[in-house]
């Protein structure tokens, strides 16, 4: 939303600041994907990013309530499997822990998922900070 306001006035400096951070916002967006080969969308990054803070796996509904809403229930598992055919997680099968409930599946970073996430990282000119997101 813009306002009209006078040149130099704190209302323009304001509609300004709104443009450049859409810019900002969208170029990141819809550019993750052209840098040196980097193929992850960014919540797949996030994902990833999720997996490298907490090490012995999650499960999708994990993603979900760590995330804080960001990675949604009705793709989170769509996401995992094209991550897992990529090559980037690797899914553990927990054995079943009573008769009435059903086995869940842990979800794991690869090498392969831990230097993509590593190149994007690279790519921006960014160092990793360990322990983001852990639980």
């Amino acid at each position: 939303m813009h306002f009209r306001a006078a040149p130099g006035s704190p209302v323009e400096l304001l509609n300004a600041a709104r443009d450049l951070r859409a810019y900002k916002c969208k170029h990141m967006l819809t550019n993750v994907s052209k840098y040196s080969g980097v193929t992850v969308s960014p919540r797949e990054l996030l994902t990833l990013r999720l997996l490298i803070d907490n090490p012995t796996g999650l499960y999708g509904s994990d993603f979900v309530s760590i995330s804080k809403g960001k990675l949604g229930r009705g793709s989170i598992y769509t996401m995992l499997d094209r991550l897992v055919s990529k090559g980037y997680v690797r899914e553990v099968a927990d054995p079943r822990a009573a008769d009435i409930l059903i086995a869940r599946t842990r979800h794991l970073i690869t090498p392969k998922g831990m230097r993509e996430y590593q190149a994007f990282l690279a790519d921006q000119g960014l160092a990793m900070i360990v322990g983001a997101f852990g639980r």
